[in-house]
């Protein structure tokens, strides 16, 4: 099922001031690094939780909050074999996310001092 929020409605959750939690943004990073579909239990596992309770509310409050997951089919789970959703990065995600992520750039790696000598530059790998 996709949900269809209006590009004020984003901005306004946006400018509310409202940020993720440090779980939120850990599961938004993964579906950033891993495109999919996933259900909540394949996200925990992917993740590195043992169970889907470390994910599945906060998945929700993505869906439900601000757009930035979606619900994007149903599979059999392999588990307990019922018909469980999917969700995955909504269409526009990288809108719906909060300033500070989207404004953040990656720290660039110091470069050693141009008049250091190779036994005092350091390790940077």
């Amino acid at each position: 099922m996709k949900k269809n929020i209006h590009i004020n409605s984003l901005a306004a959750f946006r400018d509310d001031g409202k940020e993720l939690s440090q779980r939120e943004i850990d599961i938004v990073l993964f579906l950033l690094t891993h495109p999919g579909k996933y259900t909540d239990r394949q996200l925990a596992a992917k993740m590195g939780f043992t169970h889907r309770s470390m994910v599945q509310p906060r998945v929700s409050e993505l869906i439900n909050n601000g757009g930035i997951v979606e619900e994007a089919g149903s599979t059999k789970c392999d588990v307990t074999g019922k018909t469980v959703r999917q969700v995955s990065l909504s269409d526009g995600a990288f809108n719906a996310l909060p300033a500070s992520m989207r404004n953040s750039k990656p720290a660039a790696a110091k470069k050693p001092p141009a008049t250091a000598k190779a036994s005092e530059t350091p390790d940077l790998f």
